[in-house]
């Protein structure tokens, strides 16, 4: 069993290198464009919004704003971030993906990352739940949302804690975690 779980770990160290050596271009090139004093802001303000305390001020929002209808919201979201949030870490620690900024110490990343691996991403998972369940409720606002949504994807890139790959990843998980309870829900 020793052996197979070695021979898998190789394999997928193998796909992430020429992976991380795929992406690592493009990372590189937004962290590099992105450091001019205002986007710099803007990354690590984004960054430090969406590291969770973004989405309790927002469901106080929705309470004052919508009553007890926000219920179809904030229901779809906290049950898809529970359970996506349950097999996170699992993921995050089984792929190991390094950082970009830990691989190229150049990147010189603004805000200090919450953990130590890079795949999914986290700040993408959580997006993608609140986004689902927000269009759900608001299609109108869809334009704004996706804004909102692709905001915390480049702070991602721009901080170059990110590869493109970990962000795809991360809204995979949550788009996984909230369609089938938002579905449900918001019927």
């Amino acid at each position: 069993m020793a052996s197979i779980a070695s021979l898998y770990r190789a394999l997928l160290e193998d796909d992430l290198t020429w992976l991380n050596a795929t992406e690592a271009w493009l990372v590189r090139r937004v962290v590099i464009r992105s450091r001019h004093p205002y986007l710099r802001a803007v990354t690590v303000g984004v960054s430090r919004a969406s590291n969770g305390w973004l989405y309790p001020c927002l469901a106080v929002v929705l309470l004052l704003v919508r009553g007890v209808s926000a219920w179809r919201v904030i229901v779809p979201a906290g049950v898809a971030a529970g359970l996506a949030y349950c097999v996170y870490p699992l993921i995050k620690r089984g792929l190991g993906r390094i950082r970009p900024c830990d691989a190229d110490p150049s990147l010189d990343p603004p805000v200090k990352a919450l953990d130590r691996y890079s795949c999914p991403s986290g700040h993408c998972i959580a997006a993608t739940i609140v986004a689902v369940a927000l269009v759900g409720e608001f299609a109108a606002a869809t334009p704004f949302i996706a804004v909102g949504w692709l905001l915390i994807a480049w702070s991602r890139l721009s901080s170059g804690h990110h590869y493109p790959s970990d962000l795809v990843i991360g809204a995979a998980l949550g788009a996984a975690a909230v369609l089938p309870i938002a579905s449900m829900v918001l019927r």
